[in-house]
């Protein structure tokens, strides 16, 4: 390993307790559990990863992938964070955004679905490919539904969601490189620790203090004339197939 490696491992661990110390010392973790169970684990994980008796190990491999499969799927938690906390409950909004998440990501799963493996390609990489795209479009899904409906997003799950954007959409090019383009692979294994280390900066920066969301400027009556004019642009969704149709 180049000693910027170590550099980079340490600094990424000197990031991790100085998150979980601001967790404690101003009780971030008390509102924000999922986020803080998704530090706890990469933390224990790579302290356990560290130990020469489990690298050596005839079943790292798998050891791993199965970690890091477990890690990945933690980061749905740190979305449904962000989502509770920006459209919270009793919000005017909130069937409405959780209606287009589980529409958009249904049709992302059928994508997936319909999608052909190559027989040569690794699964447990076509799995961490799909999930971390996966959490890059529900990242994506919630911060840009928050900018239509101007809701406004506090710093610590701004830092939280853009940490995590920055992060995934790294990884998504990474894994892919690995199995599709393979000439980048190397480059990109470079990239992604990087990425991993300033998403943390990201988080140390935005959770150094808790700062709650603003309660939302759109009321009841507000949210009444959003959906409104949705149901309205949705009945004439028939009337306008017809006329393209049957001009």
């Amino acid at each position: 390993m180049y000693p910027i490696w170590y550099i980079n491992t340490s600094f990424s661990v000197l990031l991790q307790f100085l998150l979980f110390w601001r967790g404690y010392r101003t009780g971030l973790w008390r509102h924000y559990p999922l986020f803080y169970a998704y530090l706890t684990y990469t933390g224990l994980w790579s302290l356990v990863c560290s130990f020469p008796a489990v690298t050596h190990h005839p079943a790292y491999a798998v050891i791993y992938w199965s970690s890091y499969l477990t890690a990945a799927f933690l980061r749905f938690g740190i979305m449904a964070e962000v989502l509770r906390h920006v459209f919270p409950r009793g919000s005017a909004l909130r069937d409405r955004v959780n209606l287009i998440l589980l529409v958009s990501l249904a049709l992302l799963a059928l994508l997936f679905w319909f999608s052909d493996l190559r027989p040569e390609a690794s699964v447990l990489l076509d799995s961490a490919r799909k999930i971390a795209l996966t959490v890059a479009v529900w990242d994506l899904l919630v911060l840009g539904q928050a900018q239509y409906y101007q809701v406004p997003i506090g710093r610590n799950l701004w830092g939280m969601a853009l940490g995590l954007l920055t992060f995934t959409g790294t990884e998504f090019v990474h894994l892919a490189a690995m199995d599709l383009v393979p000439r980048f692979r190397v480059v990109l294994g470079y990239v992604h620790p990087l990425a991993f280390v300033a998403m943390l900066l990201v988080w140390t920066y935005a959770l150094w203090g808790y700062y709650p969301n603003p309660r939302p400027a759109l009321d009841d009556a507000v949210g009444r004339r959003f959906l409104s004019a949705w149901q309205d642009r949705w009945a004439e969704l028939p009337h306008l197939l017809r006329k393209v149709v049957k001009p």
